[in-house]
């Protein structure tokens, strides 16, 4: 059996999360992480725990308990296999990755990106808009059209584009030979068009953040060049994209302001009665319940805030062993940059702290677990937090 071929399921899975249907990608996941397990057996190793995958552990087992108890528990049970597929993700790259292979997987999940890119380039220069409901055309008249690829959401293509973007300038810097940077930088500036033309604000505001962290854990002499960059792109920019970024703070705003203040209500009231338990695992319960508490008219099929949904789907005790499972890994990846400065160790953890904090702050006005696809980026990224400490320390 030849040692590390159980790697190779990450490495498709990248190459192939936005265009092929997950479960079969999650089905070949399984036989990887099974192979995983017998190569261990085989060579008389274990896979022992880190303290990080306590808190995760006791997450799990609430998700186990909000499948069982959901609402809607066929739907559930087949997101927690989704779910458990993305944990072996995080097993293997927590304790396996080494620089090759964060390089190797970076390659991958660049190449794939940059194809999405330019579909979602294509459908913005068609004047594709999507569905209706994803513009107020009142608040927002110069936008004629929004990139949302194959994602067929123009803010998980976002999410997908933040982590992508985060990945692409960790390989620029860390590369070995101007030439290679350079062509590297074809790439980040594809998706960076793309995801401007997403017109995807949480997604913006995230990526901002996500640069921010990187740079203060990368080297912060970078920050004024951020600042600087970031000052100048207001000017350069047409119109149309400070017409949106506006939106968020202008009173008349647009309709989605209201509309997930109008979840958040609802789900206010849900959890005057489900917030010990929850509503039980995925969208489905939520939808099922939330149709009792919902304000006026407004449907949702998920909260519009990750922790919410979080809180909505698994209790309060889910989301306590989840921020705790958020915080151990943090404490950890910063334990990393601090002890391996400047070398690719510590930008697996920097790239991992970035792209998640990007994502988490997205996450605060949108559900980041609805799409499994970006839950799984989402465990890879925690993988890259966790594990590169192992590497510093043999």
């Amino acid at each position: 059996m030849k040692r590390n071929l159980y790697k190779a399921g990450i490495f498709i899975t990248a190459l192939g999360l936005p265009y092929l249907q997950f479960r079969y990608l999650a089905l070949m996941q399984i036989g990887f992480f099974a192979l995983y397990l017998v190569e261990k057996f085989a060579v008389g190793e274990t896979v022992k725990p880190q303290r990080a995958d306590y808190p995760l552990a006791a997450f799990y087992l609430f998700m186990v308990l909000a499948t069982i108890f959901s609402q809607t528990p066929g739907l559930s049970a087949v997101l927690l296999v989704y779910y458990t597929v993305g944990i072996s993700f995080y097993i293997i790259v927590s304790r396996e990755f080494n620089r090759d292979d964060f390089v190797l997987l970076g390659l991958f999940l660049i190449f794939s990106a940059s194809l999405a890119s330019l579909i979602g380039i294509a459908q913005y220069l068609g004047g594709d808009l999507g569905q209706a409901a994803w513009l107020d055309m009142q608040a927002n008249p110069d936008i004629k059209a929004r990139a949302y690829s194959v994602f067929m959401n123009p803010n998980v293509l976002g999410e997908y584009l933040l982590v992508a973007l985060i990945y692409n300038l960790a390989l620029i810097l860390t590369s070995k030979s101007l030439a290679r940077g350079a062509l590297l930088a074809i790439p980040f500036g594809i998706n960076l068009l793309t995801l401007l033309l997403t017109f995807s604000r949480g997604a913006w505001g995230g990526f901002a953040f996500a640069l921010i962290v990187f740079l203060l854990a990368y080297d912060y002499r970078y920050l004024p060049v951020l600042a600087l960059l970031g000052g100048i792109s207001l000017f350069l920019l047409p119109e149309v994209f400070m017409q949106r970024l506006l939106t968020i703070f202008t009173s008349s705003g647009d309709s989605s302001t209201s509309y997930r203040g109008m979840i958040y209500f609802g789900t206010e009231h849900m959890l005057q009665d489900y917030w010990p338990f929850g509503t039980g695992l995925g969208y489905g319960s939520f939808i099922e319940v939330y149709s009792l508490y919902r304000v006026e008219e407004i449907y949702g099929a998920h909260a519009h805030n990750i922790f919410l949904e979080i809180l909505v789907e698994t209790g309060v005790f889910g989301l306590i062993t989840f921020l705790y499972f958020m915080f151990k890994t943090g404490v950890r990846g910063i334990k990393t940059i601090l002890l391996s400065k400047g070398t690719m160790e510590g930008m697996m953890a920097v790239t991992g702290i970035a792209a998640l904090a990007g994502l988490f702050l997205h996450g605060l006005v949108e559900n980041i677990f609805f799409d499994i696809r970006i839950v799984t980026l989402v465990w890879i990224l925690f993988g890259f937090a966790t594990g590169s400490m192992k590497v510093v320390k043999s």
